[in-house]
């Protein structure tokens, strides 16, 4: 399995907007093959932080969900969401000791 791990940074004035895109984005994967689980963080001590774990039963589905056809895109003129860049790492799920 693999896990991947999403840290969103959103600007204030946009923070419904990005609920909304997240939020839209977990209910899009729930049917789509290979998803596990997801959950959405949000930070203690910074709620601009949103923080997105998401579980696949293979890396090969992962990649399937990020290349779906109709993947929507951001659209060039579109005001942006995020203060930061968003960080994405990927980890492999493995056995508990």
């Amino acid at each position: 399995m693999i896990t991947v791990i999403v840290h969103h940074y959103v600007l204030r004035e946009q923070l419904e907007r990005a609920e909304s895109a997240i939020k839209g984005n977990g209910k899009a994967m729930r049917d789509f093959k290979g998803f596990v689980s997801r959950q959405t963080l949000y930070g203690k001590e910074d709620p601009l932080q949103i923080t997105t774990v998401t579980t696949w039963n293979s890396a090969d589905e992962l990649e399937a969900w990020d290349n779906r056809p109709g993947r929507p895109q951001p659209q060039p003129d579109a005001p942006t969401m995020w203060s930061a860049p968003i960080e994405r790492g990927m980890f492999e799920v493995t056995p508990e000791l």
